[in-house]
């Protein structure tokens, strides 16, 4: 199965599916799973709650982040591979980055709830057909293919990787 076109995604998405290679689910899994479980794993404690600049989130918030924005692609998925009709609502990662209770979490436990979403993201998508994966959904204001939702996924990570790389981990 190739790569999500264009047509199958605003290009917004754009962004975050350059970074992702691989031509289907099994190759992404094969490819991302455990490298970016264990960037996660390997995060460590004494920068749990570090932002490097006063209006950004910490380390303990983005890690958040990335499991809240996964849990939200993966019910995407689901809607739009099982043929949902209704146009699915935008979500507002600041409002639910304001409305968790993560600096409160336990740097560990918020660590064990990505693996548990990235988990249940896999077994997910590992049982989509290629013709669920190819149903596209109304999501807010543009339309999107399942497909292009597990890439971005896997892209939306190695983004957030790359910042905490560059700007939690080195300083």
């Amino acid at each position: 199965m190739p790569r999500p076109q264009q047509n199958e995604y605003p290009p917004y998405f754009e962004r975050y599916i350059h970074f992702v290679e691989g031509n289907s689910i099994p190759e992404l899994i094969s490819i991302y799973n455990d490298t970016q479980i264990n960037f996660i794993e390997s995060l460590p404690g004494g920068k749990a709650d570090f932002a490097y600049d006063e209006h950004k989130w910490t380390l303990k918030e983005v890690i958040q982040h990335i499991s809240d924005t996964e849990r939200v692609f993966a019910y995407r998925i689901l809607a739009v591979s099982r043929g949902e009709t209704q146009t699915l609502t935008a979500f507002d990662q600041n409002i639910y980055a304001q409305n968790t209770n993560v600096l409160h979490r336990a740097f560990d436990d918020v660590k064990e709830e990505f693996k548990a979403v990235r988990y249940a993201t896999n077994i997910l998508l590992r049982s989509l057909s290629e013709a669920q994966l190819l149903r596209q959904g109304n999501i807010a204001d543009y339309k999107a293919s399942a497909k292009a939702f597990a890439y971005n996924i896997y892209g939306h990570f190695i983004h957030h990787q790359k910042i905490i790389t560059e700007r939690y981990l080195a300083l």
